[in-house]
Order: C-alpha cells, then structure tokens, then sequence
C-alpha cells in the first residue's frame, strides 16, 4: 500500500514532462512555420548588417517584415526591409555599397528596371540571400523629420 502515493506522484510527475514537451514542440512547429514568434528565415535575415538601418548609420521611417502566416494560410517568402527618405538615396547608396564589399554581398547586373540596385549572398548553409533597392515615389513618409517618397532597401531569401 506504500507505493500507491509513490506511483502516483510518478504518473503525475511524467505527465506533466510530457505535456511540457508537447506544448514546447507545439510553440517550436508554429515558430519555424511562421504563425507566431520569429521564424529561422526572418532570423537569418535580421542578422544581416545590411538589414539593420541603426548600424549603418540610418534613420529608418518605416519598417516591415513577412507577415505571420494566417490560419490555414500558405507560407509567404521570408523577407524584412526598411524604408529611409528617398533625399537620402545617395547616402543610402554609398553605405550599402561599402557594406557589401565587406559583408561579402555580390552586386549583380540583372536588375529589373525598377530597381536601384540588388546584389545577393550565399550564406553558409547554402542559401541565397537577395538584397534590392528601390526608390518608391507611391510610398511617402509622414514623419514629423520628413515627407515625400522613400528609398526601400529588402533583403529576402531565395
């Protein structure tokens, strides 16, 4: 009769693990699937120099990211930008392309027309990362430090 309380301690004791690890295997699934938290990918990106405005000495006026996967919804392609006034193109140009000699970013001459610029990388799990430029006259700041259209630098995964 001495070991009834100890089995149940037991079966309580690994219940409770198990349901731990169900709900931590759950919450790591819809991360990597990108319904909540961040995903690898948008990690991955978010890493890059290239795609934190901050340290290249930026100011940002607008940023996005892929947006969370909706119920039942398909996956979009992974992708996080930033938008700076399109009066700072210059700028923005001469950093990014000091940046990417460092970086190891490789300009290429395949743009579309629309494009400013667009260069990619191959990390080193064999991904390539896509990084484009535009300058967007539709889009405009409405920031108290500037108005009129921007410059959208996208890094995404191909």
């Amino acid at each position: 009769m001495a070991s009834y309380p100890r089995t149940k301690v037991l079966i309580a004791v690994l219940f409770g693990l198990l349901t731990l690890a169900t709900l931590w295997n759950i919450w790591d699934w819809g991360r990597r699937e990108n319904y909540w938290g961040t995903s690898d990918s948008i990690a991955v990106l978010q890493a890059e120099v290239l795609a934190q405005p901050k340290a290249l000495g930026l100011t940002a006026v607008k940023t996005d990211r892929t947006p969370h996967r909706g119920f039942m919804g398909k996956s979009r392609p992974p992708f996080v930008s930033y938008s700076v006034p399109a009066s700072q193109m210059d700028t923005l140009l001469d950093v990014l392309n000091s940046e990417m000699t460092k970086e190891g970013w490789t300009p290429l001459d395949t743009c579309s027309t629309e494009v400013v610029m667009c260069a990619q990388k191959f990390t080193s799990d064999g991904e390539t990362l896509l990084l484009t430029v535009k300058e967007d006259a539709e889009s405009t700041a409405s920031t108290s430090d500037s108005t009129g259209p921007l410059a959208t630098v996208t890094l995404s995964l191909n």
